[in-house]
């Protein structure tokens, strides 16, 4: 959750698929997206997993990826999710747990905003 006085991350920020759909085809940009949304989907699997376990090291790990593919995608609050969960586990610092939850809650939003480009829209 943002810092009181922060704005919120916008779920999804179109300008990062327009600016594939500037350079590439429509139809490569929708298949990009549809295998971004496996690659989200199991990324988000294998942190619950070893969240689950209590594997910090690997949670920080897939929060890291989640970020990145996040960012570049334009799901802009799950990338920032996904960061301050990783951040949290390196420094100790805030609620893993709560920011846990709340990388939880940013994936459905996301995935939802994505599959509207996975048709080539």
């Amino acid at each position: 959750p943002p810092l009181d006085g922060e704005p919120a991350l916008p779920v999804f920020e179109e300008d990062a698929i327009r600016q594939m759909r500037e350079h590439l085809p429509a139809e490569r940009v929708a298949v990009l997206v549809t295998n971004t949304l496996v690659t989200l989907r199991g990324y988000h699997a294998a942190l619950e997993q070893a969240w689950n376990a209590g594997d910090r090291a690997t949670t920080g790990a897939m929060a890291h990826k989640i970020a990145g593919v996040a960012g570049i995608y334009g799901c802009m609050a799950l990338r920032g999710a996904a960061q301050a969960l990783e951040r949290a586990l390196d420094t100790g610092e805030g609620d893993p747990d709560a920011l846990c939850r709340a990388l939880d809650a940013a994936v459905p939003p996301a995935l939802a905003a994505l599959d509207r480009w996975s048709d080539g829209a």
